[in-house]
């Protein structure tokens, strides 16, 4: 997880004003909290980022998401939890429960519009423990978007260093259109 870090921020720093500003990281005791309030524990990527980075500054990591630090994973966790999510369904593509929301979806990524990157901890049977699956209050689940953390975001660093990405004009990071890599 660190090299994977170490090659996300070493992009920012050469393509964004300011870089990445990621908290540093969590303690033992720290994670251990969140992972109580949740009733599980993390998967061993997910507990190894946050021992690097808790979270990040009102930064922007993927599109318009950001990386939420622990105390905020567990305040977003409990307001899904609250609003009685569970009893809808929901119509996603992939190996994600046709339910609205699962309280063993743990939000990792955030943003302000309500769409969440989550670690899927109770999958179906064709999934995988740990997934990351797209999230949104009005839509619930809608995709697997990778088996783990760790693939998405060596996917992410990738893909970053290939040069899928930009900054927008809202300094949201977003992949270039297909017109952008013609001209290229």
């Amino acid at each position: 997880m660190k090299e994977l870090w170490d090659r996300i921020e070493a992009w920012f720093s050469a393509n964004l004003p300011g870089g990445l500003h990621l908290y540093s990281g969590a303690s033992e005791a720290q994670i251990r909290s969140a992972e109580s309030a949740f009733g599980l524990r993390f998967p061993g990527d997910v507990r190894e980022s946050y021992v690097l980075h808790d979270g990040m500054v009102e930064t922007v990591l993927y599109a318009d998401h950001h990386l939420l630090p622990l105390a905020e994973i567990v305040r977003v966790w409990s307001r899904y939890g609250n609003l009685n999510l569970e009893e809808r369904s929901s119509s996603p593509s992939g190996p994600v429960k046709r339910v609205w929301w699962s309280k063993k979806w743990i939000p990792l990524m955030h943003c302000r519009e309500g769409s969440t990157f989550c670690v899927d901890m109770d999958p179906p049977p064709n999934g995988t423990q740990g997934q990351i699956i797209q999230f949104a209050i009005e839509t619930g689940p809608s995709s697997v978007l990778a088996d783990s953390f760790g693939d998405w975001l060596s996917k992410f660093a990738d893909d970053l260093e290939a040069g899928t990405y930009k900054q927008d004009q809202w300094g949201c990071i977003v992949k270039k259109s297909e017109r952008e890599e013609l001209d290229r």
